[in-house]
């Protein structure tokens, strides 16, 4: 495939992702009485009382990523969405029904193509402005639907715009509805930046924590649509979504269980040949030599986030209490075993170092880190091409090591 064609097929996979994050942008602004929706009126939606809007969302990925696509007065995705729009407004009843159903509802195209100078749109918003414009959005909208039907025929694409825009015209309503109709242009930088600021200036999150709480609410939203709950109240939003503001706004550390890339060749990890040197059962199972990695590429993932948001002396803090327990442990294990004492014996006191390490469950200042993450860490700490930390007694001699120091 060409670089066109791969960036091209992430379409739907990034189209989902902009919809996610639209849906967190709104639920992060929601009102009292407000209920906020995916995919139940509309991609997003949102209704309060008698009142609706519906949001649909059209997403669309540049040959060239820097670029941004516009969206022309005849783009698929503008007619697309009215036609949509009428279809749904018709379902609702008679034209009584559907001329009060338009008075309650807003209707927004939330699109990352760019709307600018687009005539279509300039004409919606002065006849929103002032009625007296309504004959020269009529006559736009009647050119439109007034194309060569055999011209536009020529391609399916061209043939359903010129059948979108027909519907459009001979929509009895299409003046009220249209009075209801707007535009809104995201950027995907725009979008994740608006959601950044109502972290930061709304939830109160610190700067440096921003960018993982809208990880984990990404996240979480996401499991959650999985599980089926596709709707929030402004109460069940706070439910869901306050002891995670609670903890970033006041602990140091936070497992985020990111997903994480494994190394090529797990197996030659110096941390698991420090495992093996010890005949760490869990070994024989390359299933939880993953887990295992997995652990420690975590805890790499979340120390250093908790290290950017804390500064250097409560990393050294935290490393001087992670060595106090290992060097107490591994003193106290090896008390009767030296570097002339019979392999067997040697790994049999390095087996148990190990075994009581992992039941170790270390803190972050105060923050419990628990047990996964504390494995994690001393498997980061027992790896590398310098380890700090070992099981074995010989540990230094054979894997290079280095003992943890304050300097």
């Amino acid at each position: 495939m060409s670089k066109i064609s791969d960036y091209t097929a992430l379409g739907p996979l990034v189209g989902f992702v902009y919809q996610i994050y639209y849906f967190l942008s709104r639920l992060l602004t929601i009102q009292d009485g407000e209920t906020v929706s995916l995919e139940k009126i509309d991609d997003v939606g949102s209704e309060t009382g008698e009142k609706r809007t519906y949001f649909q969302l059209k997403h669309s990925i540049n040959s060239k990523p820097s670029a941004v696509k516009r969206m022309t007065e005849r783009d698929t995705d503008l007619w697309k969405t009215l036609n949509m729009w009428v279809s749904i407004v018709k379902k609702q009843g008679d034209e009584a029904v559907q001329r009060q159903w338009i008075a309650n509802s807003e209707f927004v195209l939330v699109s990352n193509k760019n709307a600018e100078n687009n005539r279509f749109f300039e004409l919606v918003e002065a006849y929103k402005k002032d009625d007296s414009n309504w004959d020269e959005l009529e006559k736009f909208v009647n050119n439109q639907a007034a194309k060569d039907s055999k011209k536009e025929s020529e391609g399916e694409e061209k043939k359903n715009i010129y059948l979108y825009t027909k519907n459009v015209n001979d929509y009895a309503l299409k003046k009220e509805l249209l009075k209801h109709v707007t535009v809104e242009f995201e950027s995907d930088d725009e979008l994740r930046e608006k959601i950044n600021r109502e972290i930061q200036y709304k939830k109160f999150v610190p700067e440096k924590r921003v960018s993982d709480m809208r990880y984990i609410l990404i996240g979480e939203i996401t499991d959650s649509v999985v599980k089926g709950v596709t709707s929030y109240t402004m109460e069940s939003f706070a439910e869901a979504s306050a002891a995670l503001f609670n903890d970033m706004r006041t602990r140091k550390f936070i497992p985020l269980n990111r997903k994480v890339e494994l190394p090529v060749r797990p197996m030659e990890q110096t941390f698991v040949k420090q495992l093996q040197g010890v005949d760490d059962p869990l070994c024989d199972d390359p299933k939880e030599i993953v887990r295992m990695t997995e652990q420690k590429l975590r805890f790499e993932n979340d120390y250093h986030a908790a290290n950017e948001a804390s500064g250097a002396q409560m990393q050294r803090q935290f490393e001087e209490n992670m060595h106090t327990e290992w060097k107490n442990i591994f003193v106290r294990k090896n008390r009767k075993v030296n570097f002339m004492s019979g392999e067997e014996k040697i790994r049999e006191a390095g087996w148990e170092v190990l075994d009581e390490v992992k039941g170790v469950h270390l803190k972050y200042d105060q923050d419990e880190i628990g047990l996964a993450e504390s494995n994690g860490c001393y498997y980061h700490f027992s790896d590398g091409e310098t380890p700090q930390i070992g099981w074995r007694v010989d540990w230094e001699t054979l894997y290079n090591g280095k003992e943890w120091t304050t300097e």
